[in-house]
This record gives structure tokens, C-alpha cells and sequence, in this order.
């Protein structure tokens, strides 16, 4: 069965079959939500995301995604809570996939800057089929394949 939804989100999968992530659109100023994707194509809507470009997300195994957008880091639990977890409202274009590590550290590369965030309360990541989804491709070092 293929399943279709009228949203593009950066989807990730948790263990349970789960479907969400931060919606993508080529509008500004932002439209976008972080989006549940639902049986039937339905549509369950998150927080309003500003800005427009975003990092690859992870998922924990709690799940809670994770993902630089509009220079914050931001975490949106499986209840759809938003919290930030850092603010430098940083304008840079070039940016990583999101890597979830062992103690729930964050790290990624802007530009040429790696960054990484200790004490977030993250979880490790999932261990579904794409809790990094297409930023993943197997590669989070936690993931053992």
C-alpha cells in the first residue's frame, strides 16, 4: 500500500512505525509546521516552524526530533511540544545532517564551524528503520547496523 500526504517533510520513522518531521516549503515568510504523517494520508499539525532552511533531522528514542532551523536548535517531542535548545539566530546556509550520540549530545557543522551540544535531555537515537531520515542513509555513528 503507498501512502501519500499533502505535505514534503523531512519524515522520520521511529520503531513503532511512527511518521513526522519539519514540513519543507518554498515559501517565505514560513508556512510550515512540524507535521505527524497519518494513516490515510492525514495530517496531524505540530508547532509553526519559522525560517526556511533546515538540518536533517534525528529522532531519540523517546521521540523527539531534533533539528537546526532559523538559527535555533529545536526539539519537538512526541506529544508535539516544542522546546529550544539554543538561540544564535546564525544566518549560514551550509549545514550537516544532525548527529544524535550515545548521552544525547547533538552535533552538526555550520559552514565551517562543528557544533556540539552536551545536557540537552535527549535520549540516543531511535533504533527505527529512519530516525535520521534521508540525512541518515545508515551512517548515525549510534546505529549499528
Amino acid at each position: 500500500m503507498i501512502e501519500q500526504w499533502p505535505s514534503h517533510t523531512m519524515a522520520l520513522v521511529d520503531r513503532h512505525g511512527h511518521a513526522r518531521g519539519p514540513e519543507l516549503e518554498n515559501v517565505v515568510p514560513s508556512r510550515s509546521r512540524f507535521r505527524g504523517l497519518g494513516p490515510g494520508g492525514v495530517l496531524r499539525d505540530g508547532p509553526a516552524l519559522s525560517g526556511y532552511r533546515t538540518t536533517y533531522p534525528a529522532l531519540d528514542r523517546d521521540g523527539t526530533a531534533v533539528f537546526w532551523r532559523d538559527g535555533r536548535l529545536l526539539a519537538v517531542d512526541a506529544d508535539f511540544r516544542m522546546r529550544e535548545l539554543f538561540a544564535a539566530h546564525d544566518e549560514r546556509a551550509v549545514m550537516s545532517r544532525v548527529l544524535l550520540l550515545e548521552e544525547g549530545q547533538v552535533v552538526f557543522a555550520l559552514d565551517d564551524e562543528l557544533l556540539l551540544f552536551g545536557d540537552t535531555g535527549l535520549q540516543p537515537l531511535d533504533s527505527g528503520v529512519r530516525p535520521c531520515g534521508d540525512g541518515n542513509l545508515r551512517g548515525n555513528p549510534v546505529t549499528h547496523c
